[in-house]
């Protein structure tokens, strides 16, 4: 999960003006990411964690 995290939100680099402004973009995506399916699964990203 931290690659596809990376790889989607983090390249390019994002341009904020402070620290707070990145952290809530990243809590933004984390929460969108959660509701997310990979591929066919029956789960949500949120669901397996839970279960893990």
């Amino acid at each position: 999960m931290i690659g596809y995290f990376r790889r989607n939100h983090f390249t390019p680099v994002p341009e904020v003006d402070s620290l707070a402004e990145l952290n809530e973009m990243v809590d933004q995506w984390d929460l969108h990411d959660g509701h997310r399916r990979i591929g066919s699964r029956p789960r949500t990203v949120d669901e397996y964690f839970a279960i893990e």
